[in-house]
């Protein structure tokens, strides 16, 4: 059954990505398609200090970004990929295996999304498709 892709629970897109950029794109994924995702995010941290030795107290999420910002500097520490900003790089990229378990060969099977800046001055990409057909 066809699916809309997902690479973040906040992010969802259509069934084509052929919007972004001019290229090659599919029109369907199959539900189920596995693969690989890494990238990327660079930013600065501004604050007053820093605290290296720093531990995540009990019931904390030093898990997320906000997280541990919140834990290793002073409080009011801010990042730059989190405002408008230039000071931040990103770039992330999904390739699904060629043969899924079950499922025909994939047409196109690496995504990316690349980008400059934060906010109000980002500036992103998104490059290729993940598709069955």
């Amino acid at each position: 059954m066809p699916t809309n892709k997902h690479l973040e629970p906040d992010r969802v897109f259509s069934p084509c990505l052929g919007w972004f950029v001019p290229g090659k794109h599919g029109a369907l994924v199959t539900a189920g398609v596995q693969g690989k995702f890494e990238g990327y995010l660079v930013g600065t941290v501004t604050a007053t200090s820093f605290n290296p030795n720093a531990t995540c107290a009990a019931g904390a999420d030093c898990s997320s970004r906000a997280g541990f910002i919140a834990t290793y500097f002073a409080a009011g520490a801010t990042y730059s990929c989190d405002q408008n900003s230039n000071d931040c790089a990103f770039n992330f990229n999904y390739t699904a295996n060629a043969k899924q378990h079950g499922q025909k060969k994939l047409l196109l099977r690496h995504w990316q999304d690349k980008g400059k800046g934060a906010g109000t001055l980002l500036h992103e990409e998104f490059h290729g498709d993940i598709a069955t057909s």
